[in-house]
């Protein structure tokens, strides 16, 4: 297995993502491949994943925030298959994200996780994330 950042996504790979992210949340609509691919050069978003073989069996998200009075990183789409599991892959994208702030320079990470998320939450606070007292405004429109 190997970790590696997504530059570009085949037809066969954005089903492999579509799949994980329907393990994450049962409403993940997902860009076609030429947008997704548009989406993977722009600067300030990065998506990691965990092959084996040629297959992506996890995903994260690094997306950079620009604010008028500091720049921040958040994490999003943080999802290892279910066969995969408790081998820590979830852990080392985490591992790697947090390293590509650091290299990038942002000083904080942000990142939400339901709390119905219980391992990934505990792996979340042994990493030294902490819950930050704050709410979630979310508008659908």
């Amino acid at each position: 297995m190997k970790l590696v950042r997504l530059r570009k996504v085949t037809a066969e790979e954005r089903l492999e993502i579509r799949s994980l992210l329907r393990q994450l949340s049962y409403n993940s609509p997902l860009p076609p491949v030429s947008a997704l691919n548009k989406m993977l050069r722009e600067k300030g978003f990065e998506v990691w994943v965990v092959r084996e073989g040629d297959k992506i069996i996890g995903i994260a998200t690094l997306a950079l925030i620009k604010r008028l009075s500091v720049q921040r990183a958040r994490i999003e789409d943080v999802v290892v298959d279910k066969a995969y599991r408790g081998k820590g892959l979830g852990k080392a994208l985490i591992k790697m994200l947090i390293e590509r702030t650091k290299i990038i320079g942002i000083s904080t990470i942000d990142l939400t996780s339901r709390p119905d998320r219980v391992v990934a939450n505990k792996m979340y606070k042994k990493l030294g994330f902490m819950v930050n007292k704050t709410n979630v405004y979310r508008l659908q429109l």
